[in-house]
């Protein structure tokens, strides 16, 4: 009975040896996303891919292929962490927040584990937003008014008529 249990025992080891699980490591990334006026950490879209293929050049861009990870940094001290499967040796980072200019850095290392994201810290410039507040007309001739020859645009920054989202 002792050997029959002692046989069973060393073939289920023997078998955990021949057919070992596969778990998948990732790499953690840690970054920090700034305003660049203040240097006060701010809430923004952070997105790593494995392509380098732009498939969008929309506000916030898209590489081709499914996000390896997504993260939104915190509005206080702007920090977040990628956590990237090792198997990749490389990443593409996409920073994007309303009101900032998105940021594309195509050329990440991801050899190996807790190594923070570059440039450290990411500096995010809002964006210069103008609205057209007046418009004046120059007159085509003389004596008519009802023509415009061209226009000129007075512009004032939105920041002073609207509130950030």
């Amino acid at each position: 009975m002792v050997a029959r249990n002692i046989l069973i025992l060393l073939a289920l080891v023997l078998a955990a040896q021949m057919s070992p699980v596969k778990s998948s490591q990732r790499f953690e990334h840690p970054g920090t996303i700034v305003g660049a006026s203040d240097g006060r950490g701010i809430k923004a879209d952070a997105t790593a891919y494995s392509s380098r293929k732009r498939v969008s050049n929309e506000a916030c861009p898209v590489y081709e292929g499914d996000p390896l990870d997504s993260q939104r940094s915190r509005a206080g001290d702007g920090s977040f962490a990628f956590r990237i499967d090792s198997s990749k040796t490389s990443y593409v980072a996409v920073y994007c927040q309303g009101g900032y200019q998105q940021f594309t850095n195509e050329i990440n290392d991801n050899s190996h584990d807790r190594k923070r994201i570059e440039p450290d810290p990411h500096r995010r410039s809002q964006l210069e937003n103008w609205i057209p507040t007046s418009l004046h007309s120059q007159r085509l001739f003389d004596n008519s008014t009802a023509q415009l020859q061209g226009c000129s645009i007075s512009r004032k920054r939105t920041s002073e008529h609207f509130t950030k989202l």
